[in-house]
């Protein structure tokens, strides 16, 4: 596996190393941050985000090559680098060594809104929608044709991936980057969040013991992310905090129910920062899933983890703020709550302030289904275990590719 930076320990679980290992694959997972022009960055790790222990980075190109060199066609390859100017030389190298690859798409996310209109009431936020696409759509057409500029001639080289792993059916129009995209076969299977939902769905595992709802930590100042990707993030917490601890407080008393936190996985809090931060609620690491099962509602900002509470059918309140619009890809709340058609509750706004109670919505299947088969699970998927599906799919292939050149 060719990744970007780190392989945590969560990682292994997500990408099946007990069913690779089950099935007689010895595995490498290789960081090619010190190769993709990011040497004067850190790869930074917290106490909550570490790299596994045989985890490789190579120091050179050369050395990498020389990796690559060992590949055959039986391996399976998943890369996990995109397609971009310093990425380019690995996808051409790969392209020029006829190494088979795969992508995965599994924690897939809106990024385009949707425009559809379910009552007159809509019809501002159905031509909003529209406005907003129309601009995303040109912004991707315009990254396109600046991407095979830059490539140049080598572009129709680029073999691109020969498995598409991808949970859920949505494709947003000008996101493939290679070529000839038609080469590459689709495999449908349940994402990421499912797999976790499933684990929870089975554990007895119960934080805590009372009714609750469940606020999933954004991750809006400062997590490794933010400094290794040189992103925009609100630098001064405080001002964050306040107003998120004024709207739990707004939300508890008009509903009488506690709000516990789930912390970002790679979040660093100490135990003081997490009570002053949190106005001493109960805050949890590593727990999420848990904690949306048993949660009467969910309350978040932008995050992976709605599928999760998708697929337990919990509400969810999006929450807001021009703070939270100020941190790098939070933009994407919007898209989000347009999926659920809902308006985004503003930490700033009148709501929080007046006595009218903020009101929880009803899932209903027409919203929740048509998330969970867009980005979660396409219909008449395989049961079986995710990367049992993948593995059969690429064996498949390798054999009969073998058939072929006897």
């Amino acid at each position: 596996m060719f990744t970007h930076h780190i392989v945590a320990e969560r990682d292994r679980v997500r990408f099946g190393e007990d069913v690779f290992r089950r099935r007689g694959y010895s595995i490498h997972y290789v960081s090619l941050w010190n190769l993709l022009g990011n040497e004067d960055k850190p790869d930074i790790e917290t106490q909550n985000f570490n790299a596994i222990p045989n985890l490789w980075k190579p120091k050179t190109q050369n050395e990498f090559l020389d990796f690559l060199d060992t590949i055959n066609p039986n391996d399976f390859v998943i890369c996990q680098v995109g397609l971009w100017k310093e990425s380019v030389w690995l996808h051409l190298a790969m392209a020029d060594r006829g190494i088979k690859y795969a992508i995965m798409n599994m924690g897939k996310f809106p990024n385009l809104q949707l425009c559809r209109i379910h009552s007159p009431r809509h019809l501002g936020r159905f031509f909003s929608a529209c406005t907003q696409n129309t601009i995303q759509l040109a912004y991707r057409i315009a990254a396109q044709i600046r991407l095979i500029r830059m490539v140049g001639p080598s572009y129709l080289k680029l073999a691109g991936p020969v498995l598409e792993i991808r949970g859920g059916t949505y494709q947003s129009p000008f996101t493939y980057v290679f070529p000839f995209p038609w080469r590459s076969r689709k495999i449908d299977v349940e994402g990421f969040e499912l797999m976790w939902a499933k684990k929870a769905a089975g554990s007895k595992s119960v934080p805590v013991q009372r009714k609750y709802a469940v606020f999933v930590d954004g991750g809006i100042t400062g997590l490794p992310d933010h400094i290794i990707w040189d992103l925009a993030y609100s630098e001064d917490p405080e001002p964050y905090f306040a107003e998120l601890r004024k709207t739990f407080d707004k939300i508890e008393r008009d509903h009488g129910i506690p709000i516990v936190i789930a912390l970002h996985p790679k979040s660093s809090y100490s135990e003081t920062e997490q009570q002053a931060a949190f106005g001493g609620r109960p805050s949890f690491i590593n727990a999420t899933p848990e904690l949306i099962k048993s949660s009467e509602f969910v309350l978040m900002h932008c995050s992976t983890a709605v599928s999760i509470a998708v697929a337990f059918r919990k509400p969810i309140l999006f929450l807001t703020s021009k703070i939270v619009r100020s941190v790098a890809d939070m933009h994407a709340i919007a898209y989000l709550a347009g999926w659920f058609e809902q308006d985004l509750i503003d930490m700033n706004g009148d709501a929080i302030d007046q006595p009218r109670k903020i009101p929880i919505p009803t899932p209903t299947e027409r919203v929740y289904g048509r998330f969970m088969r867009n980005f979660l699970k396409a219909d008449k998927v395989d049961d079986r275990q995710t990367w049992d599906v993948v593995l059969d799919a690429f064996e498949e292939m390798v054999n009969r590719h073998q058939v072929a050149a006897k």
